[in-house]
C-alpha cells in the first residue's frame, strides 16, 4: 500500500471513530471485568436503600435477598428472585411506600450529582480514578435507574409503580426529558473528567445511543 494511500485512510473520520471505540473499550477493560461483581454490590445497595426506609418508618424487614435465591415473593408465590425485600409494619401504623419505593433512586441521582461535582476540580484526576468515577458513580446510577424506568413505561409493576402509580403520557414525555438531560450532563461530565482522553461527541453519542438499544431489547 502507497503512503499517501495509508495517510489517506488513517485520517478517514470512520476509521478515526474506530479507533476511538477500541481505545476506549481497552481503557475500561478493568471496569468491563467488574461488572458482575459491581451488579452484585449495586444490588445490595439498592435493597439496603429501601431497607434503611422501612427501619426509619419503623417496619421490619422479613426478607433481604441481594443473590439469585428460590424463595417466595410478595404473593406467597415461589420464584426466582435476586434483589428483592419483604417487609411488614403493624396493622395501624402509618408508612409511606412512595418513600420505600423510591429510596434507591434518589441514592443513585445523589451518586450522579456527587460525580458531576466531582469533576468540576481544576486539576485533573487519575484515568483510574476519573473512569471510576465516571463508570460508578455516574453510568451506573443512570443504569439502575433505567432498569426499572423503561419497565415501569411498559406495564411492570415495580419500584416506580409503587412511587408513582401506573405510566401515563406524562411519564413518557419525562422520560424523554431524562433521556435528554443524562445525556447532555454525562458528556459533560466525562469531558471534564477525562480531559485530553474524553470521548468525541459523535463517540459518546453512538455509546450512549447503543446502551439505550441494548436495554430496551434486553427488557422486550
Amino acid at each position: 500500500m502507497s503512503e499517501p494511500l495509508a495517510n489517506t485512510l488513517e485520517a478517514h473520520p470512520l476509521a478515526l471513530l474506530l479507533d476511538e471505540l477500541i481505545i476506549y473499550v481497552y481503557q475500561h477493560r478493568l471496569h468491563m471485568l467488574l461488572l458482575l461483581p459491581g451488579s452484585i454490590l449495586f444490588t445490595i445497595i439498592h435493597e439496603a436503600a429501601h431497607a434503611v426506609m422501612v427501619w426509619f418508618q419503623g417496619g421490619k424487614i422479613i426478607q433481604f435477598i441481594w443473590m439469585p435465591t428460590y424463595a417466595r415473593n410478595e404473593f406467597a408465590q415461589w420464584e426466582w428472585l435476586w434483589g428483592y425485600i419483604s417487609y411488614e409494619f403493624l396493622e395501624d401504623q402509618v408508612y409511606s411506600d412512595f418513600l420505600i419505593a423510591s429510596a434507591p433512586y434518589i441514592l443513585m441521582l445523589g451518586l450522579m450529582l456527587f460525580a458531576a461535582i466531582t469533576s468540576l476540580r481544576r486539576k485533573p484526576y487519575a484515568f483510574w480514578l476519573a473512569s471510576t468515577l465516571f463508570i460508578w458513580l455516574y453510568v451506573v446510577p443512570n443504569m439502575e435507574i433505567m432498569n426499572e424506568l423503561l419497565p415501569w413505561l411498559l406495564g411492570y409493576r415495580g419500584d416506580f409503580w409503587s412511587a408513582f402509580g401506573e405510566a401515563g403520557q406524562f411519564a413518557w414525555i419525562m422520560t424523554v426529558v431524562w433521556l435528554l438531560l443524562v445525556s447532555i450532563i454525562g458528556f459533560w461530565v466525562q469531558q471534564r473528567l477525562y480531559r485530553q482522553q474524553a470521548l468525541s461527541l459523535l463517540t459518546y453519542s453512538i455509546f450512549f445511543s447503543t446502551g439505550l438499544l441494548l436495554f430496551f431489547i434486553l427488557l422486550v
